[in-house]
């Protein structure tokens, strides 16, 4: 197997050495780098002039020899606990110049900050064979040196083996001589074990003397007091409760011990092992109130069919705190005047709590809605997968009149107590949604499909006249221009489709009735067959005599003079007392039509105001969080404004 770390010298350093052992000058050994390898084990090349990312570079703490191996160089870096942040697997020998003179791997290490909850001191050595110790100097700048824990540990040891202290005196700890004297006066000397055991056995000897005239003492007055008789084994006592205190007897002494791990008769010993304490759990059923102590059981327990184990705590008869746990969850339920109130789950690091646990919005999708799965389903808050190949599989999947949506999107789902609101957005941009009023699965108002440019209203939707034509409900006024078809096919309908005006040809108008032509007029020709009854003949009147009644001679224009005074049938109005036709058409609306699709943007909060003439053709929404849950906000609405064709060109209606 190769080997995986291993030190090299790089050919700088294999130079150096080799110049010093030819007489040159040695190679002071100053610092020692390490790095993270560019995030990978290195392996070192002797071609290497630096590291492949250096992290740290300090001076040496010790350069030696190893004491077992006499061409073995041990280089030693320490790393204090205030500095690191990132991994070891790169070492670099430099000397004093900055020369890299070895380089190796090592075992890969992370070198933690004090600031990420952890810290050390790390020491780092480097071992580099070197054939001629003579062309190395093995010294190093003492100021900078730190003492680790194992050169420490050594020096410790080491004192503490030798025999470099100081004598003991009456004020101070130190070496002592012993002495095993019993008669000696010295102040210098210690008394050894068998200089105090003399001395002990003396005052031994000397207490038992004293002791036997005591007891002498005692049973002179003992054969004068009332003795205990034997055969009443303590029951002439006169006062047993005090002679059990006299004997640092208590309660217990009094007590019986229990008979089984579940005795509960009352003041009775526990023995080992009562109640799961010292030995194994009670079993119990998690349904009953059993007395306190340790427990175990699967009647009744959080996980049904499954053993529990945990501590059961009973207050009288009735009340009690049960807590449990098995596989990392924790459960936890009070009884309350003999009513169980049933199992809480604690949250803990191994067993965190959903976004549903604390209705919170989940970071992941919720869930995945395909085929066979109502959209009334999604009832959680959060972010869903649509992906339905077949929508007839779906009964509530959303529709426009009897064609379902796109099958493949998202739908984003918000709630506010019981009420839901379901917002779908299909890949190809329809956007639908509802919502339930407190019933989780009643979406009474069904589906809302919003417009867009994939789902454009029709002039219907929204209340508007079509393009290509339709009945007007109302009065219309046209302030411009208004054209009404072209030369040869316009016709102005009054009443019923035959009746009203009509274009036969330029410059021209007819008059209809029941399909039939009663007149025209153009720019000199005013005609009307039939009739014409005026409702007021005053200028008539003023204009002609009255039947039979002629002005005398002299007195009225003949047809001659008459026609001197106006112009002849076939002349023109001059210049500039009439609209030329296109003064007319700048004057008058031609056509009509909607203008391309424009936007607004809706600032939240807030409101805007779309132009004159705009029909609004889709709107965009978006959720946002309010202080009592999700709410939808407008963020943008698209719209056409109405145009008016006058003058030769296309402009808004204002």
């Amino acid at each position: 197997m190769a080997q995986k770390y291993k030190a090299v010298l790089t050919k700088i350093g294999a130079a150096k050495i080799a110049a010093a052992t030819a007489g040159g000058t040695k190679i002071n050994l100053t610092q020692m780098a390490v790095g993270d390898g560019g995030g990978t084990l290195p392996t070192p090349d002797p071609t290497q002039t630096k590291l492949i990312a250096e992290k740290h570079r300090a001076a040496l703490n010790k350069v030696i020899v190893d004491p077992k191996h006499k061409n073995y160089l041990v280089a030693e870096l320490v790393i204090p606990p205030e500095i690191g942040g990132f991994w070891m697997r790169e070492l670099g020998l430099y000397d004093e110049v900055g020369a890299l003179i070895a380089v190796s791997n090592m075992a890969e290490s992370y070198k933690p900050l004090l600031s990420e909850g952890s810290g050390r001191a790390q020491t780092l050595r480097m071992v580099v064979i070197v054939t001629d110790m003579d062309t190395v100097n093995l010294l190093i700048d003492s100021s900078a040196v730190l003492a680790t824990q194992e050169y420490v540990d050594d020096k410790l040891l080491e004192h503490e083996q030798s025999r470099r202290h100081p004598d003991a005196t009456l004020k101070a700890k130190g070496f002592t001589q012993l002495s095993s004297a019993t008669n000696s006066d010295s102040e210098v000397l210690a008394a050894t074990p068998k200089a105090v055991k003399a001395a002990f056995d003396k005052a031994t000897e000397a207490d038992e003397r004293a002791q036997t005239a005591d007891d002498n003492a005692g049973k002179a007055n003992e054969n004068a007091n009332t003795r205990l008789e034997k055969n009443k084994n303590l029951s002439d006592l006169s006062d047993k409760p005090l002679a059990r205190k006299n004997l640092a007897l208590g309660t217990a002494a009094t007590s019986n011990v229990q008979k089984s791990a579940t005795d509960d008769t009352a003041n009775a010993l526990m023995i080992n092992g009562a109640w799961g304490l010292g030995g194994s759990t009670t079993p119990v059923d998690f349904a009953s109130i059993v007395p306190s102590g340790f427990v175990q059981g699967a009647g009744n327990s959080p996980i049904p069919g499954t053993v529990h184990f945990g501590i059961n705590i009973r207050h009288q008869e009735s009340y009690a705190l049960q807590f449990v746990g098995r596989n990392n969850r924790f459960f936890a339920q009070t009884v309350e005047n003999k009513n169980f109130r049933g199992w809480a789950e604690l949250f803990t690091s191994a067993n965190k709590p959903t976004a549903n646990d604390v209705e919170a919005w989940p970071i992941a999708t919720r869930g995945n809605i395909g085929n066979g799965t109502l959209f009334s389903s999604a009832n959680q808050v959060g972010v869903y997968i649509v992906s339905i190949a077949d929508t007839s599989t779906v009964s509530d999947f959303p529709k426009i009149g009897n064609t379902p949506l796109y099958g493949y999107g998202f739908m984003i789902v918000t709630k506010n107590g019981a009420s839901i609101n379901q917002l779908y957005m299909s890949h190809h941009g329809h956007i639908a949604n509802r919502q339930s009023w407190n019933n989780e699965t009643g979406y009474v108002n069904g589906w809302n499909i919003g417009y867009g440019t994939i789902n454009k209203p029709t002039a219907s939707d929204v209340g508007a006249l079509p393009i290509g034509g339709g009945a007007l409900n109302g009065n219309l006024t046209v302030k411009n221009t208004l054209q009404v078809g072209g030369v040869g096919n316009a016709a102005l309908n009054i009443g019923d489709n035959d009746s009203g005006l009509r274009s036969s040809v330029d410059g021209q108008v007819d008059l209809y009735a029941n399909n039939k032509k009663m007149g025209y007029w153009n720019g000199n020709i005013l005609s009307f067959t039939g009739q014409i009854i005026p409702t007021n003949y005053a200028n008539f009147d003023a204009k002609y005599q009255v039947k039979g009644n002629y002005t005398p001679a002299g007195q009225a224009y003949t047809k001659a003079e008459s026609d001197n005074r106006f112009q002849p049938k076939g002349s023109y109005t001059p210049a500039g007392q009439a609209y030329t036709k296109a003064e007319s058409d700048s004057r008058y609306i031609q056509n009509t039509q909607m203008g391309a699709e424009e936007y607004k943007d809706i600032p939240y909060p807030g409101q805007a105001s779309l132009p004159w003439g705009a029909c609004i053709t889709a709107i965009v929404g978006t959720t946002k969080s309010t202080g009592s849950g999700i709410s939808f906000h407008i963020s943008r609405v698209y719209f056409r404004r109405l145009q008016k064709y006058i003058g030769g060109s296309w402009k808004n209606f204002a």
